[in-house]
């Protein structure tokens, strides 16, 4: 079972705080808690679903067959699942609210 998320974990000010911040997002599939298999860095302004998607095509092809992804909801588009499912892998994600077909 591999989990995939997206965490925001610095503002680094440039020039004034009050003016100007940059913010990092990490990208990061795991397995377990502690074993980090890919992991991508992006801008605090790019979408999730794009990075997602590159992100998945980077796992090891005998760590992806059957194996089911815990995805964060920021992921849960049909491209993103389609992807999953393309690389061999079980996309588990709970649909937003709005999601008409789950």
């Amino acid at each position: 079972m591999v989990f995939f998320s997206t965490m925001t974990p610095t503002k680094c000010a440039i020039a004034s705080p009050t003016k100007y911040e940059t913010i990092s997002k990490i990208h990061l599939i795991v397995a377990g808690v502690r074993l980090p298999i890919v992991h991508q860095l992006s801008s605090g302004s790019a979408a999730d679903d794009p990075e997602g998607q590159k992100l998945m095509t980077k796992v090891p092809k005998k760590i992806r067959k059957g194996t089911p992804l815990i995805i964060d909801k920021a992921y849960e588009g049909d491209e993103c699942r389609a992807t999953a499912k393309r690389c061999g892998m079980r996309p588990v994600v709970p649909p937003k609210s709005h999601r008409v077909k789950p």
